[in-house]
């Protein structure tokens, strides 16, 4: 008896599905790679201090989008943020080393 299950995201570690590179970064730019079962997500950028200096709603993902922040960014450490459309967050750091 074989059971056909649908494809599920709690059934992966979206953590492990989703990339950032260049990491580290010289510049306030990075690249996400995101597989097509994600769907549109929701990427924001924090810095050390928490708050959020970037924030972009309803990237398409395709296999990689690429993310370029609207701010002059400091050396250090950021946190990217990808929220999926079903609630999952994905948390990545990025590092900014000029």
């Amino acid at each position: 008896v074989f059971t056909n299950h649908a494809l599920d995201l709690d059934n992966f570690d979206l953590d492990r599905l989703v990339s950032v590179y260049p990491n580290p970064a010289t510049i306030g730019k990075f690249n996400l790679t995101l597989p097509m079962i994600i769907g549109d997500v929701e990427v924001n950028v924090f810095n050390e201090l928490g708050q959020k200096i970037s924030f972009k709603k309803s990237l398409s993902t395709e296999y990689f989008s690429e993310y370029a922040s609207d701010y002059s960014l400091a050396n250090g450490v950021y946190h990217i943020i990808i929220k999926t459309k079903e609630g999952n967050s994905i948390v990545k750091k990025w590092v900014i080393n000029n």
